[in-house]
């Protein structure tokens, strides 16, 4: 089990570490740092580069396998985005990203860009690891937060968040296992 001081972060892996599996960054400060506000912006920050790497991959890939992937993450992901803001709507809590938010984003905006001048089963190879990096870092992000979040609704919805995150995970390894094996 990875420390807690040495968390990784959401998002994946940039331009040339997309296609390396390298880490997107590392998370810098343990998750007991984030504020419930922090965690609230975090899960809003994956919901969009989850929205904006599945309206890509809607329209670049090749084969219907990941276009069936993204139409599902581009769902899943705009409902948790709606889910989110109506918790902090709920619970009077106001997402307030914190520095890696930022981070993430520019980061998330890189790999897009590199994943825009891909084509063909090698745009599904690299959008499929990086949906398998980016879910496997916000579920060990969400594992960690969870313990660390005062109010218990969003206590709750972050391990109800993690089980939508390992089915995406459990299939985006599936979908890649099947590219794999036609190719």
């Amino acid at each position: 089990m990875k420390p807690q001081y040495l968390l990784t972060t959401i998002l994946s892996v940039v331009s040339g570490a997309l296609l390396s599996g390298c880490s997107f960054f590392q998370w810098a400060m343990p998750a007991s740092t984030l504020s419930d506000s922090n965690v609230l912006a975090m899960l809003n920050t994956i919901n969009l580069s989850e929205i904006v790497a599945a309206t890509l991959a809607k329209e670049k890939a090749s084969s219907e396998d990941s276009r069936i992937f993204a139409d599902r993450m581009l769902d899943d992901h705009t409902t948790m985005l709606q889910e989110t803001q109506q918790l902090a709507q709920r619970t009077d809590i106001v997402p307030q990203p914190p520095a890696l938010a930022s981070t993430a984003a520019k980061t998330h905006q890189a790999t897009m860009e590199k994943l825009r001048t891909l084509s063909g089963r090698d745009f599904d190879r690299a959008y499929l690891k990086y949906q398998i990096k980016m879910h496997e870092q916000a579920i060990d992000l969400l594992g960690d937060t969870t313990r660390s979040v005062d109010n218990t609704q969003l206590h709750a919805y972050l391990q109800y968040a993690r089980a939508n995150l390992n089915e995406h995970l459990f299939e985006a390894k599936a979908r890649e296992r099947q590219l794999v094996a036609q190719y």
